[in-house]
């Protein structure tokens, strides 16, 4: 069973059946913003255009190392994360404009799913939500965070390889 992420209006989460043999595979898991407004807003605030507001998540794993998906730490962790901190900050990744905060649950989770056996393209796994690309007027900054952020349960799919 695969748990998909809730469509564009954010109104449910479905299951898909995944056959046996493809039960290890490249994974991705993530969590979408359930108060994606209060980012879009904030990114507006900043000047930062975002490529696509309904797609604002926090990706916690991007392995392109396959992993057994029936293994206890790759089933999705339904219930949702409040991000509390009073602060983010805009960075720059590359040439991607991010949002990053603390958030020990989420660092915690990734370690988990390394644990596990999947693979990471970064070293360091640092909570963020991308925006889009970074613009030339852009500087990196502390952002007052006023309300907290919501994140849903988990969703996971395959990644692309």
């Amino acid at each position: 069973m695969v748990l998909e992420p809730p469509d564009a209006r954010g109104s449910r989460m479905t299951l898909k059946v995944v056959p046996a043999s493809s039960s290890v595979a490249p994974i991705q898991i993530g969590r979408n913003l359930a108060n994606a407004n209060i980012v879009q807003g904030i990114a507006r605030h900043l000047r930062i255009p975002v490529s696509d507001p309904t797609d604002l998540h926090v990706t916690l794993m991007w392995s392109r190392v396959p992993v057994d998906w029936t293994h206890k730490a790759f089933l999705p962790r339904i219930y949702p994360i409040i991000v509390d901190s009073q602060m983010m900050k805009l960075e720059r990744f590359g040439d991607l404009a991010v949002l990053t905060f603390e958030s020990k649950p989420l660092i915690s989770r990734h370690k988990a799913l390394v644990a596990a056996g999947a693979r990471s393209d970064h070293k360091d796994f640092k909570p963020h939500i991308t925006l889009g690309p970074w613009p030339a007027h852009a500087e990196p900054q502390n952002v007052p965070l006023k309300s907290p952020i919501v994140l849903s349960g988990e969703y996971r799919k395959p990644a692309k390889v």
